[in-house]
């Protein structure tokens, strides 16, 4: 968990130029997790079982603010701006060979909960430049990338079963938040943009893949 914020609180900024206020997350997890199980070709072997596990969250809170009866007096634009741009991939794998039964199972658990926020309260914001913005804008584009798969072979002479499954769970519940409150001022002479941007993107692989055995389940 990343807590990540750029504030102006209860203070006074007066300048020529623009004011940016600006707060971003980029965090990148990756993992991978691989379980393999074989058993002799020689007879003797009942079972080969592999299972491979992989649980995984971002839990981020990203913001910019001015608050607290905060006055800025700008001549450019003045920008408050919180972008979540997190990276989740997870790669779970198990194999199992051989044996008079095989089963392979991976499961991927991944949970990706950002909270973006830009916001003024209580506070002024006056830009006086010709053509000049105020604006605040929180943006969520996190990237979750899941692939889960089971393998189970079997020498269909000695192997009665052979079962391969994987199971894939992603959850993306984003929060993303631009706002003015407070009996807050502001302008400009180009215009005032309240922005909140969701972008968020999962691509999921799973699979099951058996060879061999005289009874096969693929899941």
């Amino acid at each position: 968990m990343l807590f990540r914020s750029a504030r102006v609180d209860a203070t006074a900024i007066t300048t020529p130029g623009a004011v940016s206020i600006t707060g971003s997350n980029n965090s990148v997890i990756g993992t991978g997790t691989l379980a393999g199980a074989k058993v002799d070709k020689d007879g003797k072997g009942n079972l080969s079982a592999a299972g491979s596990f992989s649980i995984n969250s971002i839990t981020n809170t990203t913001e910019a603010r001015a608050t607290q009866g905060t006055a800025v007096n700008a001549g450019g634009d003045i920008n408050l701006s919180a972008t979540d741009s997190s990276t989740l991939v997870s790669i779970a794998g198990a194999v199992a060979l051989n044996g008079k039964a095989t089963v392979g199972f991976s499961l991927g658990r991944n949970i990706i909960s950002n909270t973006a926020s830009a916001y003024a309260d209580a506070s002024t914001l006056v830009s006086t430049g010709t053509d000049k913005k105020v604006q605040l804008i929180a943006e969520n584009k996190p990237l979750l990338i899941s692939v889960v798969l089971g393998l189970a072979k079997a020498d269909g002479a000695q192997t009665s079963f052979a079962g391969a499954g994987s199971v894939g769970l992603n959850w993306i519940t984003n929060t993303t938040d631009a706002h003015i409150s407070g009996n807050s001022t502001v302008s400009g002479p180009g215009g005032v943009t309240v922005k909140a941007n969701g972008g968020a993107s999962i691509y999921s692989f799973a699979g099951g893949v058996t060879i061999g055995g005289k009874a096969t389940v693929g899941a």
